[in-house]
């Protein structure tokens, strides 16, 4: 006597870019909700989308409403080959931005429901048999056109040249970083503005700034303990006056140390008045 299968549940339900994407498990299958697929893509026209998928990357699948969990509908769902054809109906960036996002977020869950495909549908493990022992044939790759193979060589090839030049531009960083950390030199107020990218009259607004949050004091002078604490330190800077006298001034330097104390010191300002600007609009 045959029994009747199981319906497949939703196995887990990600959010891309504010909208819901889910991903159903099917026995030993993945599946993901074209809908989901499109609308990420910003196809508007989901079942014309996939009639352009080779058949065997896609069906019919009865799937939980989002609005009512309890109820199941019919809808089409493709499969991680059939999400890739998808791609290549869309916009570049779109298409690009998603594949990054399902590599980074979707890949992870992917490979847990490949691995230990019953739990992740909340199935029981069955018992071998004598076909899984064997292993049946595995699906072709998909149809591809020499179009379409160009195409993801082209957007493999723009993918992987952007991440070098993140990483290029993260490696510049670093290395900025670590030589601030390491010198031994001291900055200016003014030079220290510069560096954070205080906006107009950096070292007149550093200073206010400073002296707002109680780091400064009168003569643009740090507080003892930061001092002590080896962010800052005073030196004695002799100067004529216009009467042709000589004087001495006590001159703030900021360490390495200090640019670091400076640069959270304003982070956190900016957190504090987001924090507080919400809770007035509120």
């Amino acid at each position: 006597m045959k029994t009747t299968p199981k319906i497949p549940l939703v196995s887990h339900q990600f959010t891309y870019q504010d909208k819901p994407l889910r991903m159903l498990q099917d026995t030993c299958e993945t599946w993901f909700v074209a809908a989901d697929i499109c609308t990420a893509l910003g196809l508007p026209q989901v079942s014309r989308a996939v009639r352009r998928i080779d058949p065997a990357y896609r069906k019919l699948m009865k799937v939980s409403l989002l609005s009512q969990p309890k109820r199941r509908a019919m809808m089409n769902v493709v499969s991680p080959a059939g999400l890739e054809q998808l791609t290549l109906l869309a916009d570049k960036h779109p298409a690009r931005s998603l594949r990054r996002w399902l590599r980074r977020e979707v890949a992870p869950v992917q490979q847990w429901c490949k691995d230990d495909p019953y739990a992740a549908a909340g199935l029981p493990e069955p018992k071998a048999s004598a076909t899984a022992a064997t292993g049946e044939e595995a699906l072709p790759l998909p149809p591809f056109s020499r179009r379409d193979l160009l195409r993801l060589a082209v957007d493999a090839e723009g993918e992987c040249e952007e991440l070098r030049r993140e990483n290029a531009e993260l490696a510049i960083k670093a290395d900025a970083y670590d030589r601030l950390t390491d010198t031994t030199d001291t900055f200016s107020l003014g030079e220290t503005a510069k560096m954070l990218g205080v906006p107009l009259q950096g070292r007149n607004n550093l200073i206010k700034f400073l002296r707002s949050e109680g780091v400064l004091m009168e003569g643009n002078v740090p507080l003892q303990r930061y001092i002590d604490y080896g962010h800052f330190s005073v030196v004695q800077q002799e100067y004529f006056a216009p009467d042709g006298a000589l004087h001495v001034r006590p001159v703030t330097r900021v360490h390495a140390s200090g640019v670091a104390f400076i640069q959270n010191t304003m982070e956190s300002f900016i957190f504090r008045q987001l924090t507080k600007k919400g809770k007035q609009q509120r």
